[in-house]
């Protein structure tokens, strides 16, 4: 039985080490915009659910995450390739709430497509993915939801989503989503 014993305690000791690479120590739980309100989002609406995810008790149960999904940018990128979140909707800016979320004790999380475009029809990462990341770190996104909508014919997930998920990896696993912008010069 000692034998037993310890094999549980040396295995539950190499998961845990095996897991701390700063992502996902728990489950990411939290509240998505999409399911109640699909594109009919905005700023008020983020903080007025923030505050009371956080007034009924939920921040302090682990729901930390408000996860803004689909129609919260433009429905054109920039000149530069860039997406721009939809001043009617978020005066303020997508930085604004995630500061305010942070303040808070809670974490941000933004939507985009593997696709050209998004299920919504606002622009999607497809080709774009160095802009989005550059620009999701840039508003302190700490949950990056990808869907798989408008994708070419022959676009392989296996190729699509690795691209993105180097490109998160390298940047948020060990560091932090803030160092992104400082690390981007090396992809």
């Amino acid at each position: 039985q000692m034998t037993l014993l310890r094999l549980v305690v040396l295995f539950g000791v190499a998961v845990v080490m095996a897991l701390d690479n700063g992502l996902a120590r728990t489950p990411p739980m939290g509240w998505s915009s999409w399911n109640t309100f699909r594109c009919d989002i905005n700023e008020a609406l983020i903080l007025e659910t923030a505050e009371k995810m956080i007034s009924e008790g939920m921040r302090d149960a682990g729901y930390v995450y408000v996860n803004i999904d689909d129609c919260w940018s433009l429905h054109q990128r920039n000149a530069s390739g860039y997406l721009v979140e939809d001043p009617a909707k978020f005066p303020h800016g997508i930085r604004y709430l995630a500061d305010y979320l942070h303040k808070r004790g809670m974490k941000l999380g933004l939507y985009n497509a593997a696709g050209a475009w998004t299920c919504q029809g606002y622009p999607g990462s497809y080709h774009y993915e160095k802009q989005d990341a550059e620009l999701f770190a840039s508003y302190d996104v700490d949950f990056w939801k990808q869907d798989w909508c408008a994708v070419e014919l022959g676009q392989d997930p296996r190729v699509s989503y690795p691209v993105l998920r180097r490109r998160r990896q390298r940047h948020w696993a060990s560091d932090g989503p803030q160092h992104l912008r400082v690390r981007l010069k090396e992809v």
